[in-house]
């Protein structure tokens, strides 16, 4: 009966400790996570689970226990480790050496927790609230009022809801400040004591020896939990032949001092790479983007490390060089530093870009403490100024003309960053560093203010102040896109872009283009000095410029010496003020085409207010007209611009308009092609308007008065024609206006001032209403149909206008119309108006007197009188004065009888009574005419 009861409890107890066994087991893996134990410990017939093909890590040793924990450790369900070997070290200098997980990691328990107790916790406290299912279903919270923890400090860590069922454990997703959260349902209540544990399921024996690893660094004991003072922590445990950290203590000289006892070995020995150092300088010294690594003492980036020693040194700089300018390499000033070995050297060598082009570069450094001392590049530190010199990387790069060595350096003040600018080490825009213009090769036009004022980072995009490809010891010349273009580097050896081989050449770059929609290249090497408009543009006369770039379209027409000569202010006037100087840089290569028309020739003085899509407007140059830029000559005649060019009815204007109602058009064909015939040739420009004068069409366009002030164009009806008889015509109304008092057609200006009441609408004409038609009326418009004055009525014109057509509605010789004179002796009779003689007074005694009885030798020699010549003496010359055309039909009797004097003493007359007095024909007596 014994041995059954016995029995029976053995087995009780071992189904106890089995079921015990299954659910306590420690996270992560347990079954608050859904982990069971078949998922490790089952098998498919001869497949084991550490056989299984689940994910392996091939730069992890492979071996079957290895594969089963990446079966899960594969990055994405749970962290990726690599194992310690050699094989993940690339290390065989200790032979060929592995280890497994399970050789420092217990799968089942966290041994730590179990072997130290309530010494391995991190933190206690009394629970408020233990909620399950929150904040989601499979999972819980517990809650210490006014805890006041910092948001995910416990994350990955193992919370003990009730310290009394201390193996009741779960593994913690995050905290907030006072709530933990984590998977699984807690079964301890409110109120309980609750602890937190370090939890990396660390086995209590590795290697045969005693493991403490309850933390990862003892914040009260200011030390790493990889190392302890009694050699139990993990690394030290197994390192028997390394100089670092040794299981018996020793730690020898140089390598890894003593005060790196706080520090955590995962620092530099990442656990995902197997422990392998990675890092190099950044791990103790900071690096970009590093807030709190150390640089000795200091961190790279500013913070503090109270447990280092000082060095007398300072951070200085290092901050503007690793996190402004991004050099990471800290090679090029601590060349040869002979890390990893700690020796209390700081050393300053210079290497790399540090010596390119020939620097030779020293430090000169400050006093040291604490047994530091310097070695490699460095003078003092007896002068003690923290200065760098002869750096390339503080230099002018090169010397004169892009040869040699630089021949100027910066000297920036170590304690001070501030104390550079890009002006402190190659001049620049004339107001960083020494406040002065970049002056080597081109510089100066590219970066003056008061010049193109351009930034480096035009012609040296992607390589400024900041970037990798600043102070490189290369000449990084990359021509933003707004400009285009590139640069081949050295001259003496095209695509070296190293300092000191020459200057190079800019290709295809629009600054030193013709600035056409088809651009012409006008290619220029760095260096040799200002180019002229001419280089880019080409100029006038069809001179070329840089790879035959030329002046295109009109602008031969408008800038040729041989053609009118403007000079680009013209029409660039915001632009420039004459053919070589610029007075506006930001109009200029800024890929626009900024006309501006100077308003001496009616422009705006504007950009854009001229000129739009390629047309010209509203300019004193063309009238009206809107030429095409495309075209354009200096050839030809006024018909260019104002008509009669095509023929002799191409009245337009200067914008190209015909019709006569037009206010511009008008009448000008009706004058200048005499459409109905009354003139052999048109009225000349000149009758109305001052014709510009010169030798040469382009002195005639350039004259002045003629283009030099905006429409409508001057009319002063200053012609001979226009002005004959005395007659002072005007123009008002204009365009579009009306004549007046002009002697073409106003009939009071005529000899006899033939105009009556029925010609007064058409003395002043509207310049765009015809009033000719071609008829016999066209007569009566101007003189009347008979004229007024001493005209008969007799409307046969041609019996004493010979000039006169048959028909009286046209001429035989039409030059003798509106010519300023009465015609009507050529072929004409005096019968044919007075009679021969006339019939008036005393006319006939007279005429038969003087033919018949008196007749002197050589005087009134022709017995009859045919016509007006204005020079022979005949018959009627004896009383009237023939000898100039202007005294016929001018309402005058012009009676002088010159030469027939009775009494010598006075002069012949006839008087206003009507009777001749003192003339020898009538021996001293005064018969009256009548």
């Amino acid at each position: 009966m014994k041995g059954i009861t016995k029995t029976l409890v053995c087995i009780f107890i071992t189904m106890a400790l089995w079921v015990t066994g299954a659910y306590a087991l420690d996270p992560p893996h347990n079954q608050n996570i859904n982990y069971q134990c078949d998922d490790c410990h089952f098998v498919y017939g001869d497949s084991k689970a550490w056989y299984n093909n689940g994910y392996n890590d091939p730069t992890t040793d492979d071996t079957p226990l290895n594969r089963l924990c990446n079966t899960c450790h594969d990055g994405i369900t749970a962290p990726q480790m690599k194992t310690h070997s050699a094989y993940a070290m690339q290390d065989y200098s200790y032979g060929t050496w592995n280890y497994q997980c399970i050789d420092c990691h217990n799968p089942h328990y966290q041994r730590q927790i179990r072997r130290y107790g309530n010494t391995s916790y991190l933190y206690t406290g009394t629970s408020t609230s233990i909620q399950v299912d929150q904040p989601q279903a499979g999972q819980s919270q517990l809650t210490e009022a006014g805890a006041g923890w910092t948001r995910d400090q416990w994350k990955d860590m193992v919370l003990i809801p009730d310290t009394s069922q201390w193996w009741n454990m779960f593994r913690i997703k995050g905290n907030t400040a006072d709530t933990i959260t984590v998977d699984g349902s807690i079964s301890a209540t409110a109120g309980s004591t609750f602890a937190i544990a370090y939890g990396k399921l660390i086995k209590d024996v590795v290697n045969s020896k005693t493991v403490r690893f309850i933390t990862n660094f003892d914040t009260v004991a200011n030390k790493s939990g990889f190392i302890q003072d009694d050699y139990t922590g993990i690394c030290q445990v197994c390192h028997t032949q390394t100089n670092h950290w040794q299981n018996d203590g020793t730690e020898p000289q140089p390598n890894h001092n003593q005060d790196n006892a706080s520090q955590m070995c995962t620092d530099c020995h990442s656990h995902p790479d197997g422990l392998k150092p990675t890092g190099g300088c950044t791990n103790c010294h900071g690096g970009s983007g590093s807030t709190g690594a150390p640089l000795v003492y200091n961190d790279l980036v500013g913070v503090q490390d109270p447990s280092y020693p000082t060095t007398g040194h300072t951070e200085g700089a290092h901050n503007t060089h690793v996190e402004t300018q991004g050099f990471t390499n800290c090679d090029i000033c601590h060349n040869n530093n002979g890390m990893p070995s700690v020796d209390q050297k700081i050393t300053i060598a210079f290497s790399g870009y540090a010596t390119a082009n020939g620097s030779t570069p020293v430090y000169d450094g400050t006093a040291l403490s604490n047994g530091y001392t310097y070695q490699g590049d460095v003078t003092g530190p007896s002068t003690a100024t923290q200065d760098c010199s002869n750096v390339y990387c503080h230099s002018n790069v090169q010397g004169a003309n892009g040869t040699g060595s630089p021949t100027s350096y910066g000297t920036p003040d170590w304690a001070n960053a501030s104390s550079v600018q890009c002006g402190s080490c190659h001049k620049a825009d004339g107001s960083q560093g020494d406040a002065s213009l970049m002056d080597s090769g081109s510089h100066t036009k590219h970066v003056d203010p008061s010049t193109y004022n351009k930034a480096c980072s035009t012609c040296h995009s992607g390589a400024g102040s900041g970037t990798t490809s600043h102070a490189n010891a290369t000449i990084d010349v990359s021509i933003d896109t707004t400009y285009g273009g590139s640069y081949n580097g050295s001259t003496s050896s095209p695509g070296d872009h190293s300092p000191g081989q020459g200057y190079g050449t800019c290709s295809n770059v629009y600054c030193h283009s013709d600035g056409q929609s088809t651009l012409s290249y006008a290619n220029r090497t760095w260096g040799t000095g200002t180019a002229d408009c001419v280089f880019c543009h080409g100029g006038a006369g069809g001179s070329t410029g840089g790879a035959g770039t030329a002046l295109t379209s009109s602008h031969s027409v408008h800038t040729d010496t041989s053609g009118f000569a403007y000079t680009c202010n013209y029409c660039h006037t915001t632009t420039a003020s004459n053919n070589t100087t610029i007075t506006d840089y930001t109009r200029h290569v800024n890929k626009a085409k900024n006309v501006a028309v100077d308003s001496s020739v009616g422009g705006t003085g504007t950009d854009g207010g001229n000129y739009s899509s390629g047309t010209c407007s509203n300019i004193n140059c063309h009238g009206s007209a809107s030429p095409d830029w495309s075209t354009g000559g200096t050839t030809g005649d006024c018909s260019l611009c104002h008509g009669m060019a095509a023929s002799a009815s191409d009245g337009r204007d200067t914008n190209g308009d015909t019709a006569n109602t037009d206010p511009q058009v008008g009448a000008h064909v009706a004058h200048l092609n005499n459409t109905h015939g009354y003139r052999s040739s048109g009225i000349a420009c000149s009758e109305c308007h001052t014709v510009p004068s010169g030798a040469t069409y382009v002195d005639k366009v350039k004259a002045a008065g003629h283009i030099d002030s905006s429409l409508p164009a001057e009319v002063p009806l200053n012609g001979t024609l226009a002005t004959t008889n005395g007659a002072t015509p005007s123009y008002s109304g204009s365009p579009g206006g009306t004549c007046a008092n002009t002697y073409c057609h106003d009939g009071r200006n005529f000899k006899n001032g033939w105009s009556t009441a029925a010609q007064i609408e058409f003395e002043t004409p509207d310049w765009n209403t015809p009033i000719m038609d071609g008829t016999v009326n066209d007569c009566d418009n101007c003189h009347g149909y008979p004229p007024g004055g001493g005209h008969t009525t007799q409307t046969t014109c041609h019996n004493c206008h010979t000039h006169v057509n048959s028909t009286d509605d046209g001429f035989t010789d039409a030059s003798l119309h509106i010519d300023g004179q009465v015609i009507a002796q050529q072929g004409g009779s005096c019968d044919s108006c007075h009679g021969y003689p006339p019939a008036t007074g005393a006319h006939q005694v007279h005429y038969d007197n003087i033919r018949q009885s008196y007749n002197p030798s050589g005087w009134n020699t022709d017995p009859t009188q045919t016509s007006w010549d204005g020079t022979t003496h005949n018959v009627c010359g004896t009383c009237h004065d023939m000898s100039n055309t202007a005294n016929h039909m001018d309402t005058a009797d012009h009676i002088s009888p010159a030469g027939e004097a009775f009494d010598a003493g006075a002069a012949p007359a006839y008087e206003a009574d009507f009777t001749c007095s003192n003339i020898r024909c009538h021996f001293g007596t005064s018969p009256a005419w009548k």
